[in-house]
Protein backbone atom coordinates (compact mmCIF):
# COMPACT_ATOMS: atom_id res chain seq x y z
CA UNK A 1 0.00 0.00 0.00
CA UNK A 2 3.05 2.26 0.09
CA UNK A 3 2.48 3.52 -3.47
CA UNK A 4 -1.19 4.41 -2.84
CA UNK A 5 -1.66 8.17 -2.69
CA UNK A 6 -5.44 8.47 -2.36
CA UNK A 7 -8.23 6.81 -0.42
CA UNK A 8 -9.68 5.41 -3.65
CA UNK A 9 -6.39 3.67 -4.48
CA UNK A 10 -6.19 2.26 -0.98
CA UNK A 11 -9.69 0.85 -1.29
CA UNK A 12 -8.78 -0.79 -4.59
CA UNK A 13 -5.72 -2.29 -2.91
CA UNK A 14 -7.88 -3.57 -0.05
CA UNK A 15 -10.56 -4.91 -2.36
CA UNK A 16 -8.84 -8.26 -2.91
CA UNK A 17 -8.06 -8.60 0.80
CA UNK A 18 -11.46 -7.95 2.35
CA UNK A 19 -14.69 -9.88 2.38
CA UNK A 20 -17.52 -8.41 0.26
CA UNK A 21 -19.40 -7.57 3.46
CA UNK A 22 -16.46 -5.64 4.92
CA UNK A 23 -15.84 -3.71 1.73
CA UNK A 24 -19.53 -2.82 1.44
CA UNK A 25 -19.56 -1.52 5.02
CA UNK A 26 -16.59 0.75 4.33
CA UNK A 27 -17.95 2.04 1.03
CA UNK A 28 -21.36 2.82 2.53
CA UNK A 29 -19.78 5.44 4.79
CA UNK A 30 -17.87 7.15 2.00
CA UNK A 31 -18.63 9.92 -0.45
CA UNK A 32 -16.22 11.65 -2.80
CA UNK A 33 -16.68 15.00 -1.08
CA UNK A 34 -16.18 13.65 2.41
CA UNK A 35 -13.22 11.55 1.45
CA UNK A 36 -11.49 14.53 -0.12
CA UNK A 37 -11.88 16.40 3.17
CA UNK A 38 -10.83 13.65 5.56
CA UNK A 39 -7.98 12.23 3.48
CA UNK A 40 -5.73 15.03 4.71
CA UNK A 41 -6.67 14.53 8.37
CA UNK A 42 -4.89 11.22 8.92
CA UNK A 43 -2.71 8.59 7.29
CA UNK A 44 -3.77 5.72 5.02
CA UNK A 45 -7.43 6.79 5.03
CA UNK A 46 -9.90 4.33 3.48
CA UNK A 47 -13.22 5.46 4.92
CA UNK A 48 -15.13 6.91 7.83
CA UNK A 49 -16.31 5.60 11.18
CA UNK A 50 -19.63 7.35 11.66
CA UNK A 51 -21.21 8.24 14.99
CA UNK A 52 -24.53 10.02 15.54
CA UNK A 53 -24.50 13.75 16.16
CA UNK A 54 -27.05 14.63 18.84
CA UNK A 55 -27.97 17.77 20.73
CA UNK A 56 -29.01 18.51 24.28
CA UNK A 57 -31.33 21.47 23.82
CA UNK A 58 -31.99 24.36 26.16
CA UNK A 59 -29.23 23.89 28.76
CA UNK A 60 -29.12 26.86 31.11
CA UNK A 61 -25.47 27.83 31.67
CA UNK A 62 -24.52 31.19 33.21
CA UNK A 63 -27.96 32.55 32.42
CA UNK A 64 -27.82 31.58 28.73
CA UNK A 65 -29.84 28.83 27.08
CA UNK A 66 -27.40 26.73 25.06
CA UNK A 67 -27.85 23.85 22.63
CA UNK A 68 -25.03 21.41 23.36
CA UNK A 69 -23.81 18.95 20.70
CA UNK A 70 -22.85 15.36 21.53
CA UNK A 71 -21.41 12.60 19.36
CA UNK A 72 -21.60 9.16 20.94
CA UNK A 73 -22.79 5.64 20.22
CA UNK A 74 -24.45 5.54 23.66
CA UNK A 75 -27.96 7.06 23.64
CA UNK A 76 -28.29 7.03 27.43
CA UNK A 77 -25.46 9.59 27.70
CA UNK A 78 -27.45 12.13 25.69
CA UNK A 79 -30.74 11.28 27.38
CA UNK A 80 -29.25 11.56 30.86
CA UNK A 81 -27.68 14.96 30.22
CA UNK A 82 -30.91 16.28 28.69
CA UNK A 83 -32.94 15.04 31.66
CA UNK A 84 -30.58 16.63 34.18
CA UNK A 85 -30.61 19.89 32.21
CA UNK A 86 -34.41 19.93 32.41
CA UNK A 87 -34.31 19.46 36.18
CA UNK A 88 -31.76 22.22 36.77
CA UNK A 89 -33.47 24.45 34.22
CA UNK A 90 -36.41 25.01 36.57
CA UNK A 91 -34.09 27.01 38.84
CA UNK A 92 -31.04 29.07 37.96
CA UNK A 93 -29.37 26.36 35.92
CA UNK A 94 -25.61 25.91 36.14
CA UNK A 95 -23.11 28.68 36.88
CA UNK A 96 -19.41 28.38 36.09
CA UNK A 97 -16.04 29.73 37.21
CA UNK A 98 -12.94 30.15 35.05
CA UNK A 99 -9.29 30.22 36.18
CA UNK A 100 -7.80 33.73 36.58
CA UNK A 101 -5.34 32.94 33.76
CA UNK A 102 -5.58 30.01 31.37
CA UNK A 103 -2.34 28.40 30.23
CA UNK A 104 -0.71 25.32 28.74
CA UNK A 105 2.42 23.79 30.30
CA UNK A 106 5.47 22.73 28.29
CA UNK A 107 8.67 21.00 29.39
CA UNK A 108 12.30 21.07 28.29
CA UNK A 109 13.84 17.94 29.78
CA UNK A 110 17.58 17.42 30.26
CA UNK A 111 19.60 14.55 31.68
CA UNK A 112 21.76 15.66 34.60
CA UNK A 113 24.62 13.46 35.81
CA UNK A 114 24.19 12.86 39.52
CA UNK A 115 27.62 14.26 40.36
CA UNK A 116 27.10 17.46 38.38
CA UNK A 117 26.80 20.57 40.49
CA UNK A 118 24.82 22.99 38.36
CA UNK A 119 24.22 26.53 39.44
CA UNK A 120 20.50 27.33 39.15
CA UNK A 121 19.66 29.42 36.11
CA UNK A 122 18.53 32.95 36.69
CA UNK A 123 14.78 32.92 36.04
CA UNK A 124 14.70 36.47 34.69
CA UNK A 125 17.48 35.70 32.20
CA UNK A 126 15.61 32.56 31.22
CA UNK A 127 12.33 34.45 30.80
CA UNK A 128 13.92 37.12 28.59
CA UNK A 129 15.59 34.44 26.47
CA UNK A 130 12.29 32.64 25.96
CA UNK A 131 10.47 35.86 25.09
CA UNK A 132 13.12 36.70 22.51
CA UNK A 133 12.81 33.30 20.87
CA UNK A 134 9.01 33.39 21.03
CA UNK A 135 8.89 36.78 19.32
CA UNK A 136 10.14 35.11 16.14
CA UNK A 137 8.83 31.52 16.47
CA UNK A 138 5.25 32.31 17.61
CA UNK A 139 4.89 36.11 17.33
CA UNK A 140 1.09 36.18 17.04
CA UNK A 141 0.63 34.17 20.25
CA UNK A 142 2.54 36.71 22.33
CA UNK A 143 0.28 39.54 21.21
CA UNK A 144 -2.89 37.80 22.41
CA UNK A 145 -3.97 36.94 25.92
CA UNK A 146 -1.35 36.83 28.67
CA UNK A 147 1.49 35.47 26.55
CA UNK A 148 4.24 33.86 28.61
CA UNK A 149 2.66 33.21 32.00
CA UNK A 150 5.60 31.72 33.93
CA UNK A 151 8.99 30.04 33.79
CA UNK A 152 9.98 27.56 36.49
CA UNK A 153 12.61 24.88 37.08
CA UNK A 154 12.41 21.41 38.61
CA UNK A 155 15.59 19.59 39.57
CA UNK A 156 15.66 15.85 40.23
CA UNK A 157 18.50 13.42 40.84
CA UNK A 158 19.01 12.59 37.18
CA UNK A 159 17.07 15.23 35.30
CA UNK A 160 16.66 18.95 35.02
CA UNK A 161 13.32 20.28 33.77
CA UNK A 162 12.44 23.77 32.65
CA UNK A 163 8.69 24.37 32.51
CA UNK A 164 6.93 27.26 30.85
CA UNK A 165 3.31 28.32 30.96
CA UNK A 166 1.81 29.86 27.83
CA UNK A 167 -1.61 31.43 27.39
CA UNK A 168 -2.79 29.85 24.13
CA UNK A 169 -6.05 31.84 24.13
CA UNK A 170 -8.51 29.97 21.88
CA UNK A 171 -6.07 27.32 20.64
CA UNK A 172 -5.66 23.98 22.37
CA UNK A 173 -1.98 24.87 22.32
CA UNK A 174 -0.07 21.60 21.93
CA UNK A 175 1.44 22.44 18.54
CA UNK A 176 2.17 26.04 19.48
CA UNK A 177 3.90 24.93 22.68
CA UNK A 178 5.98 22.24 20.97
CA UNK A 179 7.07 24.74 18.30
CA UNK A 180 8.24 27.17 20.96
CA UNK A 181 10.01 24.52 23.05
CA UNK A 182 12.01 23.20 20.13
CA UNK A 183 13.02 26.73 19.17
CA UNK A 184 14.19 27.43 22.74
CA UNK A 185 16.32 24.29 23.14
CA UNK A 186 19.64 25.49 21.66
CA UNK A 187 19.53 28.72 23.66
CA UNK A 188 19.04 26.83 26.93
CA UNK A 189 21.95 24.52 26.15
CA UNK A 190 24.07 27.61 25.58
CA UNK A 191 23.04 29.00 28.96
CA UNK A 192 24.22 25.82 30.72
CA UNK A 193 27.43 25.55 28.66
CA UNK A 194 26.19 22.27 27.18
CA UNK A 195 26.80 20.49 30.47
CA UNK A 196 23.34 18.92 30.33
CA UNK A 197 22.22 16.32 27.82
CA UNK A 198 19.03 17.37 26.06
CA UNK A 199 16.34 14.65 26.15
CA UNK A 200 13.01 16.08 25.01
CA UNK A 201 10.93 19.17 24.32
CA UNK A 202 7.27 18.35 24.78
CA UNK A 203 3.97 19.76 25.92
CA UNK A 204 2.66 18.42 29.21
CA UNK A 205 -0.88 17.11 29.30
CA UNK A 206 -1.40 18.29 32.83
CA UNK A 207 -4.62 20.24 33.13
CA UNK A 208 -3.38 22.54 35.88
CA UNK A 209 -3.74 25.73 33.85
CA UNK A 210 -7.23 25.06 32.54
CA UNK A 211 -9.30 24.07 35.54
CA UNK A 212 -12.93 25.17 35.36
CA UNK A 213 -15.74 24.75 37.84
CA UNK A 214 -19.49 24.36 37.45
CA UNK A 215 -21.84 24.96 40.36
CA UNK A 216 -25.37 23.70 40.68
CA UNK A 217 -27.93 24.37 43.41
CA UNK A 218 -31.10 22.28 43.43
CA UNK A 219 -33.85 22.41 46.02
CA UNK A 220 -36.17 19.57 46.92
CA UNK A 221 -39.07 21.80 45.90
CA UNK A 222 -37.65 22.26 42.38
CA UNK A 223 -36.91 18.56 42.04
CA UNK A 224 -40.37 17.55 43.24
CA UNK A 225 -42.02 19.80 40.64
CA UNK A 226 -40.02 18.46 37.71
CA UNK A 227 -40.29 14.82 38.76
CA UNK A 228 -43.86 15.13 40.09
CA UNK A 229 -43.00 13.55 43.43
CA UNK A 230 -43.59 14.60 47.02
CA UNK A 231 -41.21 16.90 48.87
CA UNK A 232 -40.23 13.99 51.11
CA UNK A 233 -39.39 11.82 48.12
CA UNK A 234 -37.43 14.65 46.54
CA UNK A 235 -35.55 15.34 49.77
CA UNK A 236 -34.65 11.68 50.16
CA UNK A 237 -33.40 11.37 46.58
CA UNK A 238 -31.17 14.44 46.89
CA UNK A 239 -29.88 13.23 50.26
CA UNK A 240 -28.99 9.84 48.79
CA UNK A 241 -27.20 11.47 45.84
CA UNK A 242 -24.94 13.28 48.31
CA UNK A 243 -24.31 10.06 50.24
CA UNK A 244 -23.33 8.15 47.10
CA UNK A 245 -21.12 11.07 46.07
CA UNK A 246 -19.32 10.76 49.39
CA UNK A 247 -18.51 7.11 48.68
CA UNK A 248 -16.51 8.19 45.62
CA UNK A 249 -14.21 10.24 47.88
CA UNK A 250 -13.29 7.26 50.08
CA UNK A 251 -13.42 4.25 47.72
CA UNK A 252 -11.16 4.16 44.68
CA UNK A 253 -13.18 1.56 42.77
CA UNK A 254 -16.35 3.61 43.09
CA UNK A 255 -14.45 6.80 42.22
CA UNK A 256 -13.18 5.32 38.95
CA UNK A 257 -16.74 4.59 37.79
CA UNK A 258 -18.00 7.90 39.18
CA UNK A 259 -15.46 9.76 37.03
CA UNK A 260 -15.88 7.50 34.01
CA UNK A 261 -19.55 8.43 33.79
CA UNK A 262 -18.56 12.10 33.75
CA UNK A 263 -16.07 11.46 30.97
CA UNK A 264 -18.87 9.84 28.95
CA UNK A 265 -20.42 13.28 28.62
CA UNK A 266 -17.17 15.21 28.19
CA UNK A 267 -16.01 12.79 25.51
CA UNK A 268 -19.28 13.07 23.58
CA UNK A 269 -19.19 16.88 23.49
CA UNK A 270 -15.47 16.97 22.75
CA UNK A 271 -15.81 14.52 19.86
CA UNK A 272 -18.67 16.51 18.34
CA UNK A 273 -16.47 19.60 18.52
CA UNK A 274 -13.30 18.12 17.06
CA UNK A 275 -11.29 18.03 20.28
CA UNK A 276 -8.50 15.73 21.48
CA UNK A 277 -10.60 13.45 23.68
CA UNK A 278 -7.53 11.62 25.00
CA UNK A 279 -6.00 14.88 26.25
CA UNK A 280 -9.20 15.68 28.14
CA UNK A 281 -9.36 12.19 29.64
CA UNK A 282 -5.76 12.11 30.87
CA UNK A 283 -5.93 15.68 32.22
CA UNK A 284 -8.81 14.53 34.42
CA UNK A 285 -7.21 11.35 35.79
CA UNK A 286 -7.55 12.62 39.35
CA UNK A 287 -7.48 10.87 42.68
CA UNK A 288 -10.59 12.80 43.70
CA UNK A 289 -14.13 12.78 42.27
CA UNK A 290 -14.54 15.26 39.42
CA UNK A 291 -18.00 16.16 40.73
CA UNK A 292 -18.99 16.29 44.39
CA UNK A 293 -22.43 16.76 45.95
CA UNK A 294 -23.45 17.78 49.46
CA UNK A 295 -26.95 18.00 50.93
CA UNK A 296 -28.13 20.72 53.31
CA UNK A 297 -30.62 19.12 55.71
CA UNK A 298 -31.87 22.50 56.90
CA UNK A 299 -32.84 23.88 53.50
CA UNK A 300 -33.38 20.56 51.66
CA UNK A 301 -30.88 21.72 49.04
CA UNK A 302 -28.32 19.79 47.00
CA UNK A 303 -25.11 21.70 46.33
CA UNK A 304 -22.99 20.33 43.49
CA UNK A 305 -19.55 21.32 42.20
CA UNK A 306 -17.74 19.99 39.15
CA UNK A 307 -14.00 20.66 38.85
CA UNK A 308 -12.49 19.63 35.53
CA UNK A 309 -9.51 20.37 33.33
CA UNK A 310 -10.35 21.51 29.80
CA UNK A 311 -7.41 21.37 27.37
CA UNK A 312 -9.53 22.44 24.41
CA UNK A 313 -9.42 24.85 21.51
CA UNK A 314 -11.92 26.48 19.19
CA UNK A 315 -9.50 27.50 16.45
CA UNK A 316 -7.10 25.44 14.35
CA UNK A 317 -6.62 21.70 14.19
CA UNK A 318 -9.44 19.27 13.53
CA UNK A 319 -12.06 21.51 15.13
CA UNK A 320 -12.40 23.50 11.88
CA UNK A 321 -14.23 20.45 10.45
CA UNK A 322 -16.36 19.87 13.55
CA UNK A 323 -20.13 20.36 13.19
CA UNK A 324 -20.51 20.63 16.96
CA UNK A 325 -18.73 23.97 17.18
CA UNK A 326 -21.05 25.35 14.51
CA UNK A 327 -23.99 24.43 16.75
CA UNK A 328 -22.42 26.21 19.73
CA UNK A 329 -21.56 29.21 17.59
CA UNK A 330 -25.20 29.93 16.80
CA UNK A 331 -25.17 32.55 19.54
CA UNK A 332 -21.89 34.02 18.26
CA UNK A 333 -18.26 33.01 17.91
CA UNK A 334 -17.38 30.67 20.76
CA UNK A 335 -14.15 31.12 22.67
CA UNK A 336 -12.19 28.35 24.36
CA UNK A 337 -13.20 29.96 27.65
CA UNK A 338 -16.90 29.65 26.92
CA UNK A 339 -16.50 26.15 25.53
CA UNK A 340 -14.70 25.13 28.72
CA UNK A 341 -17.58 26.48 30.78
CA UNK A 342 -19.98 24.36 28.72
CA UNK A 343 -17.87 21.26 29.36
CA UNK A 344 -17.83 21.91 33.09
CA UNK A 345 -21.62 22.22 33.09
CA UNK A 346 -21.94 18.95 31.16
CA UNK A 347 -19.71 17.22 33.73
CA UNK A 348 -22.03 18.27 36.55
CA UNK A 349 -25.22 17.37 34.70
CA UNK A 350 -23.89 13.98 33.58
CA UNK A 351 -22.88 13.02 37.10
CA UNK A 352 -26.09 14.24 38.68
CA UNK A 353 -28.11 12.19 36.19
CA UNK A 354 -26.08 9.05 36.86
CA UNK A 355 -26.24 9.33 40.64
CA UNK A 356 -29.92 10.22 40.58
CA UNK A 357 -30.70 7.07 38.61
CA UNK A 358 -28.48 4.89 40.80
CA UNK A 359 -30.11 5.94 44.07
CA UNK A 360 -33.67 5.74 42.71
CA UNK A 361 -34.85 3.36 39.97
CA UNK A 362 -31.36 2.11 39.01
CA UNK A 363 -29.55 2.79 35.75
CA UNK A 364 -30.67 -0.27 33.82
CA UNK A 365 -34.31 0.65 33.26
CA UNK A 366 -33.70 3.72 31.12
CA UNK A 367 -30.36 2.53 29.79
CA UNK A 368 -31.60 -0.84 28.60
CA UNK A 369 -34.74 0.62 26.99
CA UNK A 370 -32.53 2.84 24.82
CA UNK A 371 -30.08 -0.02 24.30
CA UNK A 372 -32.82 -2.32 23.01
CA UNK A 373 -34.01 0.37 20.59
CA UNK A 374 -30.45 0.75 19.27
CA UNK A 375 -30.03 -3.01 18.85
CA UNK A 376 -33.32 -3.31 16.99
CA UNK A 377 -32.33 -0.45 14.71
CA UNK A 378 -28.91 -1.84 13.85
CA UNK A 379 -30.16 -5.37 13.26
CA UNK A 380 -33.03 -4.19 11.03
CA UNK A 381 -31.10 -1.80 8.83
CA UNK A 382 -32.58 1.30 10.53
CA UNK A 383 -35.99 1.06 8.84
CA UNK A 384 -38.50 3.63 10.01
CA UNK A 385 -41.19 1.01 10.45
CA UNK A 386 -39.14 -1.00 12.92
CA UNK A 387 -38.07 2.09 14.86
CA UNK A 388 -41.68 3.23 15.13
CA UNK A 389 -42.66 -0.14 16.55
Amino acid sequence: MRSCTSSRERLEWLGSRLSPQALKAILSSNSDTLMTQVDALSENVIGLCVLPLSVVPDVLVDGEHICIPMSTEEPSVVAACAHAAKIYGLGNGITTKAPPISYMVGQLIFHKPQDLLLKPLDLETLRLTILKVASTSIPSMLTRGNGLVFVRMNTHDTCYIIEIGLDCVDAMGANVMNTLLEAIKPFILELVDNRLEFLAAIVSNTGEGRVYQAIGVLTADEYSKVKNVSIDQARNTLRRIALLSLVATVDVNRRITHNKGILNGLDAVARACGQDTRAIAVANCNDVPLVQHTFDEDTFTLHSVATIATPVGTVGGSCIYAPGLLILERSGSISANKFSRVLAAVALLQNFAALRALVSEGIQRGHMALHRRKNIATSSGFTDAVLDD
